[in-house]
């Protein structure tokens, strides 16, 4: 669990954790050096709580960011399985005996379970969740996302990993990077052996937090335009780097990333950043964009992909964000 910051929600997301129903946890904390009381409610459930034995709390010594946390989770967790939580969501008590139960039976590299997305008040807005599925085989999470268009969502988080896999094939995270779970996504996909998704709704993900348009609107910057670039770059060399992809499933990975790159530009367009700097961040981003577009064949199936998952979100955003503006108008 990465804490950078999150003193209003981390109690509830860390309590969620210690009172799990399985018992044989160690809950890594990683400290990436916030300036609020989150790290003193860490300690003080530490030492409050009667499982606060098993919280382990790791310092960086400067700032890495969130792709800088998980990393170092990966390099300093203990255990045989590896599960990402964010400080400002929740988890449901049995969470962890499920995903182990799960994993230790069909002996993959991940399990994956449904998403409860919450408001403020823990109201639940929407459930998403997976059919119950195991695959196996080289290329076995790349073919059932990319080629057969089936969902997993891109987040690293409700996942419980193999860590020996993890570690096996390098599977890491960007540092200082935004949108760092795009690279890490496709990391999994082109490595994975074997996956099990379940039914399941494991994770309270806070999708409604009061401050997110505010952030959207003030905090989305020409870094973010730019870190698109990065990450869009990475994902280029991981695939011509992968000498097992056909000629069809790059042309598959090369036209979702787009997309998804597209679908978290989009709102940028309606941030504050002065228009001189979105047109710089377009015209890198198009550098690196136009050569895959040149080389893949749009398809409908790709194209409807694109307008049934990503555009209403976008247009659901825009409304959002115009009405914010006039509130504080």
């Amino acid at each position: 669990m990465p804490i950078y910051n999150v003193e209003q929600y981390i109690e509830r997301a860390l309590l969620s954790a210690l009172n799990q129903t399985y018992q044989n946890l160690e809950i890594l904390i990683v400290d990436d050096l916030g300036h609020d009381n989150s790290m003193n409610i860490v300690y003080q459930l530490k030492h409050t709580h009667p499982r606060g034995n098993c919280i382990r709390i790791i310092t960086h010594k400067k700032n890495l960011g969130l792709g800088g946390t998980r990393n170092t989770a990966i390099e300093s967790a203990q255990g045989k399985y590896l599960y990402f939580m964010d400080s400002d969501d929740a988890i449901v008590p049995d969470c962890i005996e499920t995903l182990y139960n799960i994993i230790s039976q069909e002996k993959v590299d991940f399990v994956a379970a449904g998403i409860n997305q919450i408001d403020e008040n823990e109201n639940s807005l929407k459930i998403t969740n997976y059919p119950n599925i195991t695959r196996k085989g080289k290329l076995c999470m790349a073919q059932y996302f990319y080629e057969e268009k089936n969902d997993i969502w891109v987040t690293t988080w409700n996942k419980l990993y193999n860590l020996s896999f993890l570690r096996e094939f390098h599977i890491h995270f960007l540092e200082h990077v935004y949108h760092e779970d795009i690279v890490m996504h496709a990391m999994l996909a082109l490595n994975t052996r074997s996956f099990t998704l379940t039914s399941q709704t494991t994770y309270l993900y806070n999708c409604k937090r009061e401050d997110s348009i505010t952030n959207m609107e003030q905090g989305y910057t020409l870094k973010h335009l730019n870190d698109l670039t990065i990450v869009f770059s990475e994902i280029r060399r991981l695939i011509q780097a992968d000498n097992n992809l056909s000629k069809h499933l790059q042309k598959e990975i090369n036209l979702y990333y787009l997309f998804e790159i597209y679908h978290r530009y989009l709102p940028a367009m309606y941030s504050n950043i002065k228009r001189v700097d979105l047109i710089k961040g377009l015209a890198r981003l198009s550098q690196n964009c136009l050569p895959p577009i040149l080389e893949t064949r749009l398809t409908f199936k790709s194209i409807k992909r694109f307008l049934f998952l990503k555009l209403p979100f976008n247009i659901q955003y825009l409304i959002k964000s115009h009405k914010y503006k006039k509130s504080r108008a």
